[in-house]
Order: structure tokens, then sequence, then C-alpha cells
């Protein structure tokens, strides 16, 4: 019997120390207090976002951003430049011809653009990071016609093709995580002067993807 009570006393100074502490209660007082530990595992995280620039090229105004469209695989969003060709004649539903003072007499190509808005961030990482963005597309379908361009400006000189591997890059500096730049995309259009290939005409899209790493 003496065995019985020693164990049934255990068992209650177990439950009152289990529970003492939520509900808290005091006696003869009119206050008390308790804490709570608020516990939470932070993650690293990247986000890139897109929108219609705001430069016009050649007079024409920058292309809204589009819905996705299905290109081997659905994009998230899109820009449609609408009618253009190679010689610079087109008239564009939005952006606008390159070629400085149009395509010349003899000339083998036309590059059309449109101005856009991209904004890199990052979260969870030190002060030095940088986010390192890569451009890379499998191209046109026909892709003997027609070259997807990217640069910071509306030049031939700086809009380079964008290629299926790496090697098309910009940075955003530490400072520049949640900071939108305006740069430049859009088609070289090869026409059919000096050469005996057979040129494309026709709707067309190229997928490009965006890589951004904070590193």
């Amino acid at each position: 019997m003496k065995q019985l009570f020693k164990t049934a006393a255990v068992l209650v100074a177990m439950t009152a120390t289990m529970f003492a502490a939520n509900p808290k209660g005091a006696t003869n007082t009119n206050t008390v207090t308790g804490s709570v530990a608020l516990q939470a595992t932070v993650q690293t995280s990247v986000r890139i976002s897109f929108a219609a620039g705001t430069t016009t090229v050649n007079g024409g105004a920058a292309c809204s951003l589009g819905g996705s469209v299905v290109v081997g695989s659905a994009s998230d969003v899109s820009f449609n430049l609408g009618n253009i060709d190679g010689l610079g004649l087109a008239t564009p539903t939005c952006g606008g011809l390159v070629n400085a003072g149009g395509v010349a007499v003899g000339g083998t190509s036309a590059t059309w653009a449109t101005s856009y808005k991209y904004t890199p961030e990052w979260s969870g990482f030190g002060a030095a990071v940088q986010g390192v963005t890569a451009l890379t597309s499998p191209g046109f379908t026909n892709s003997s016609t027609l070259t997807a361009v990217e640069g910071n400006a509306a030049t031939t000189a700086a809009l380079t093709s964008v290629p299926v591997a790496a090697g098309h890059n910009f940075t955003a500096t530490a400072a520049q995580s949640g900071v939108t730049v305006e740069r430049f995309m859009g088609v070289t259009v090869l026409n059919n002067n000096g050469a005996a290939a057979t040129r494309f005409a026709g709707a067309d899209a190229a997928l490009i993807t965006f890589t951004l790493t904070a590193s």
C-alpha cells in the first residue's frame, strides 16, 4: 500500500510539472506572466519579374506584357512584335526597327526590338552577394532566318544573339536586389540579299529562359 501511494504521488508530481506552464496562473496577486518561444526556419529565396518597358524604339512604343505562350514548353510571359521583315519596311505592332537610318540597299538583315523591364530579387544571402542572370534559348524554329537578340540598348552593336547554352549574362550588384532595370530584346531577320538560302516568312516564336543565380 505504501508503494502504491508513492507511485501515485510521483504521477501527480509529473502531471503538475508537464502542465505548469500552460495554463499558467498565480494566487494572491492581480498579475501573471507567461512566455512563448516563437520558432521558424528561414530559407534562401530568389525571384525574377518581367514588365513592359517605357523606352520607345525608333518611335515605336514598348510591347505590352502578354500571357503564357507554348513554345516547346509554356513561357511565363510573352512579348509580340507583330509584323516585321528583313528589309526594315514593315510596321510592327510595337517596338521598332533598330538599324540606324533603316536597312541599307544590299543590307543582309533587319533587327527589330522592344524595351522590357526585369527585376531580380534574392533573400537570405550575404551582403556581398550578386545576382547573375544567364539567358539561353533554343532559338526560333526557322533559325536560318530568325535570331533572338537581347542587350542593354536598342542598337545593333548592343543587341547580341541569345545562345543555346551559357554565354549571355548580365549582373546585378549586391545593392540591386529588387531594383528594376530596363533592357531590350528582339529579332534579327535575315533577308535574301547576298545569299542563295531560302528565307522564312510567317509566324514564329523563340523561348528565352532567364536563370538568376545569387552567388
